[in-house]
């Protein structure tokens, strides 16, 4: 049973993003994204998850919304870039800037 609650609940996510794919083809043109990325901190309270979490579904690629740099160095610092158009793609939320 707890098998087939997580599945629904899995198919009503991808049901969720896919109608927002669609339906933001239509919509994009009347949306106003701010300039650069979407920090991290913020990605992480809408998403209500921790900012650990987001770095590293961006860093192993299964949360599509942005990119990460590795860093220059051993032990550098890594980079981390969060798409506004992507991020309201994949949830919903549209980034102002504030």
């Amino acid at each position: 049973m707890m098998d087939s609650i997580k599945d629904l609940t899995q198919a009503k996510e991808i049901a969720e993003h896919v109608c927002r794919m669609i339906s933001g083809q239509m919509q994009i043109q009347n949306l106003h994204f701010a300039e650069g990325g979407v920090p991290i901190e913020v990605a992480a309270r809408v998403m209500g998850k921790d900012a650990t979490y987001i770095r590293q579904g961006i860093e192993d690629g299964w949360l599509p919304i942005g990119t990460m740099k590795p860093p220059e160095v051993k032990g550098g610092r890594r980079n981390f870039y969060i798409s506004p158009k992507l991020f309201w793609e994949f949830t919903g939320y549209v980034w102002g800037g504030d």
